[in-house]
Parts: C-alpha cells; structure tokens; sequence
C-alpha cells in the first residue's frame, strides 16, 4: 500500500506541470477572444453612431439616444469592458467601471467621435485599451496581453 501511493504522489507531480500550461494556454485564448469581443463592441459603437447620424445629421455621446442593443454578458459573466463616448459618458458592461487611462480622451462632436473601451482581460493591474473613430477601424492603443 506504500508503495502505491509513492507512486501514485510521483504521477501527479509528473502530470502538475502538464496540467499548469494546459492552464496558461486556456487563459491566452480566452484573452484573445475577449480582445476579438472588444473589437465587435468598437465596431458596434461605429455602427450605432452612423445610424444615428444618418438620422440626426450629427454623432452623439448618449448610449441611449442611439438605440442599440448593447451586450450585458459575454459567455454568463459580465463583458469586461467599459465603453466610453466621453471622460464622463461612459456604458459599464463589467460591472467593474474601468477608468480610462490618461492620454485616451473620447470625444464626440456633431461631425465627429472618438470612442474608447477599457477593460481588464486577465486580472492584472494592467488594462487592454481600445479606441475607434468614425474614420479609422478599431486600433488596440494598450494591449493588456503584451504587457
């Protein structure tokens, strides 16, 4: 009987770092589908916002004013970002309210915006930033996985 749990200690520290990349692996592809998710909620705002200026003739900073569906929950947990269409105009999907580092200053004006989306995709201090405008497509200014 000793004998057998020796054994049986020695395969599960043989199998603990199979087991620990397994792990590292699972958590990259979710952060590289979260930052795929972050990339559909920029062109989202890109299209909510050109909708609503065909409408009105002008871009606007109110979440609400552009009707849209915006996502609560990303695979049963809240999504982990923040939208921001303004420094005090902001949608929180993550329950969490990322604040917006200095420097990204989300801006609408009647002919143009500037959108952000801030969040924390894998629990460090560290944020995965996002902006789009009405001209250019959705550019990751701070990518929370390179640092």
């Amino acid at each position: 009987m000793k004998g057998r749990a020796i054994a049986l200690v020695w395969v599960a520290l043989a199998l603990c770092p199979a087991l620990a990349g397994c792990l590292k692996e699972y958590n990259t592809y979710r952060s590289k589908s979260l930052q795929t998710y972050a990339r559909v909620l920029a062109k989202q705002i890109v299209t909510c916002e050109e909708m609503y200026y065909i409408e009105h003739n002008e871009y606007t900073d109110d979440f609400e004013a552009m009707d849209c569906d915006w996502p609560s929950a990303y695979e049963g947990e809240g999504a982990p970002y923040t939208l921001y269409l303004g420094p005090d105009r902001f949608l929180d999907l993550s329950g969490t309210h990322y604040q917006l580092p200095p420097g990204i200053d989300p801006l609408v004006t009647g002919d143009r915006f500037m959108a952000a989306i801030a969040g924390n995709i894998d629990d460090d201090p560290l944020l995965d930033v996002w902006t789009v405008d009405n001209i250019n497509s959705p550019e990751n200014v701070m990518n929370d996985l390179e640092n």
